[in-house]
């Protein structure tokens, strides 16, 4: 009996010791696979925050020299957001073509390309 007891303490620790070591396996596995999408996200968010940053103070630059030419500052800065508002308006009924299914093309890849590394 005594002898039953200390195979399955054994097994019970054996089983214990295989969780820890699948879940550890598991997760090493996860992260592998975030790093790169991390990474590549966050060199891919300087670069927007930069091209942001630009095209900002290009449309700062923009508004205030079309207000200069219609006569009162706030005409250029109403031009400027007017053209934007039909961009925005294009853009909200064309997107699904060519914004949401390239993104989600690029996320399943960039996953089943980790599989095989």
């Amino acid at each position: 009996m005594e002898q039953t007891e200390g195979i399955v303490k054994v097994l019970l620790t054996q089983v214990e010791e295989y969780g820890k070591t699948s879940f550890e396996l598991a997760r090493l596995k996860a992260v592998q696979k975030l790093i790169p999408a991390a990474t590549a996200f966050t060199g891919n968010l300087f670069v927007l925050l930069t091209l942001s940053l630009f095209i900002l103070l290009l449309n700062i630059g923009i508004s205030m020299w079309l207000g200069d030419l219609l006569g009162k500052p706030y005409f250029g800065f109403m031009t400027v957001a007017g053209f934007y508002l039909l961009i925005g308006i294009i853009l909200y009924f064309t997107a699904a073509k060519w914004l949401r299914k390239p993104v989600s093309r690029f996320i399943i890849k960039q996953t089943l390309n980790q599989d095989k590394s």
